[in-house]
């Protein structure tokens, strides 16, 4: 018979994973702990972080969980409930039910935003742009192409 999770909205990109995706506990485990994971449910989503170790964090929480892989899902344990996503695991979209029936769907984080004031080795400050100024993210150039921004214009009556 049909689940409700059956009822979730297909998923971008197929819920199945790639050709040849390493589904056995190593590959499992290492897809797993490479990249945080987004779980979005009704009305709630959190980004969880898993480790090698078997331990589990939630970004901006203090609750823990241990995690291990169990048959045909992973299960992750709480102090009072149970979450399962269900393998096959897919970076894309997997689905899950929480221990109190809540039905989820967890996506693998491609990128995380960087703080503001913050650089990645891909995003490097505009020369001579003094740190968190917006130029790191922006440039220095305007929307029309190469030419610098143009430097603004003094109100009447300001100090130089």
């Amino acid at each position: 018979p049909p689940s409700a999770l059956d009822g979730l909205k297909p998923l971008a990109g197929g819920s199945t994973p790639a050709p040849g995706a390493d589904q056995s506990p190593a590959g499992i485990t290492a897809l797993l702990t490479s990249k945080e994971w987004r779980f979005d449910g009704a009305n709630w989503s959190e980004t969880r972080v898993f480790r090698a170790d078997g331990l589990m964090t939630i970004d901006n929480d203090a609750r823990t969980a241990h995690w291990q892989i169990a048959g045909d899902k992973i299960v992750i344990t709480f102090k009072d409930h149970k979450d399962v996503l269900f393998l096959p695991l897919d970076p894309k979209g997997t689905k899950g039910q929480g221990g109190y029936g809540r039905l989820f769907i967890a996506t693998q984080v491609t990128e995380a935003a960087p703080a503001p004031g913050k650089t990645t080795s891909s995003q490097k400050p505009a020369p001579g742009a003094p740190p968190g100024s917006g130029a790191a993210y922006f440039g220095s150039t305007n929307a029309y192409g190469g030419s610098p921004s143009p430097t603004p214009t003094p109100m009447p009556g300001a100090p130089p």
